[in-house]
């Protein structure tokens, strides 16, 4: 029963420890988070070389319109029309596993 005595006193020491240093303190690497500029910059290299390997932006977009409409009408109803989303959802999922023609060279 003299153990739980103790115990408080244990873990009022153990909290209260001071920390060991850390021997690897000169090589822990801060995340830096990416400002703005950076994400721009980013998306604009990456559509550059879109474009130099032949992808139609323009035309794919086109191309993707209809389903865009089927997604914007299901949106504008906010969820009160079942038929509506779950035609937005085939549309997006057709689209995403059969890419319009135009946008084939945009695709990875």
């Amino acid at each position: 029963m003299r153990f739980f005595a103790i115990l408080p006193a244990l873990f009022a020491a153990t909290t209260l420890a001071a920390p060991s240093p850390n021997p690897n303190a000169d090589t822990l690497v801060v995340a830096r988070k990416p400002a703005v500029s950076d994400v721009e910059a980013a998306a604009k290299s990456v559509m550059d070389a879109k474009v130099a390997d032949g992808c139609d932006i323009l035309g794919c977009l086109v191309a993707l319109a209809p389903a865009s409409v089927t997604c914007a009408a299901a949106l504008a109803e906010g969820g009160a029309n079942l038929v509506a989303d779950a035609a937005c959802f085939a549309a997006a999922l057709n689209t995403a596993v059969n890419p319009p023609e135009a946008c084939t060279s945009c695709v990875d």
